[in-house]
């Protein structure tokens, strides 16, 4: 943490900074936040701006709970809690009643993996408005991920038009089974509902089952993957999982701190930097959380 502390203390957010790229800065501030001390990630949270309901709607709607959801728990702020409220009322209208799932952008027909890790928003939202239509709706769209993306090996198709299925010839990328696996596992965390870790835990079995390949990912798939495995280890009840997924992480971020932060950090452009470094901090989190 220290490492990291350094290096993003060197970093300065500009206007010029993207709202999602603003939220990944906030999350990695209450990731390395000292107890007590909030006030820095706070603002950081705060300036992510008022159209921060608008992530949900793309591809970065896990930034925001990553940037808001900290500030909440930790701060109470009402703002924040309103943005988060927001965003998940904005994701819920987005639902396709006869296809059951929450459409990004303005794609209709597509499902596309990231948008699990928004759907807490929408759990959060039911809970705050006791909308329980809400609740319905994130559960039946999680469903509908896990029926029509994730493979029973564990494996994980990025996007889909609604219908289809999965066949073993198509392509499959890690980032999206640690999307999968973070983003399941965050629904499991706000819901108790035990079959999103069982999907969690399909994507980290299949996960440990690559590691030779994960290795030589880019460091931000490596990084996701990584705070998914310890999300994954801190939840499971499987005590053998527990500890694959703990060492597996372990070896993961010795690379990454030796390989990126202290060799590559200030080559990364800022919209590779900040996602990459909010994944590693999340996880040296959970261990700290742990």
């Amino acid at each position: 943490m220290a490492v990291l502390r350094q290096a993003v203390g060197c970093d300065v957010m500009t206007d010029e900074q993207s709202v999602s790229e603003r939220a990944y800065w906030a999350g990695m501030h209450w990731c390395l936040a000292e107890e007590g001390e909030n006030q820095a990630a706070e603002q950081a949270t705060l300036a992510v701006g008022s159209t921060a309901a608008d992530l949900v709607l793309s591809r970065h709607g896990g930034s925001l709970l990553a940037s808001h959801w900290p500030c909440v728990q930790r701060t109470k702020n009402s703002d924040a809690r309103q943005q988060m409220v927001a965003a998940g009322e904005s994701l819920a209208e987005r639902f396709q009643r006869r296809e059951k799932f929450f459409c990004l952008d303005d794609d209709a027909k597509t499902i596309r993996i990231e948008s699990v890790l928004a759907t807490p928003l929408v759990f959060y939202a039911a809970n705050e408005t006791l909308e329980q239509e809400f609740g319905r709706r994130a559960t039946q769209h999680a469903r509908t991920v896990r029926d029509q993306l994730v493979r029973s090996d564990g494996a994980v198709v990025g996007e889909m038009a609604w219908g289809e299925e999965i066949s073993d010839q198509d392509a499959l990328d890690l980032l999206d089974v640690a999307t999968s696996m973070r983003g399941f596992e965050q629904c499991f965390d706000f819901t108790n509902q035990t079959e999103f870790l069982i999907v969690a835990e399909m994507n980290a079995d299949y996960w440990l089952s690559q590691e030779a390949r994960s290795s030589e990912l880019e460091w931000v798939v490596q990084a996701w993957g990584t705070a998914g495995l310890l999300a994954v280890a801190r939840s499971t009840k499987d005590a053998e999982r527990t500890v694959a997924c703990r060492d597996a992480a372990w070896r993961a971020i010795e690379r990454l701190v030796a390989g990126f932060v202290l060799e590559q950090w200030q080559q990364q452009p800022m919209a590779h930097r900040f996602p990459t470094v909010l994944a590693l901090t999340t996880a040296l989190r959970e261990i700290n959380d742990s």
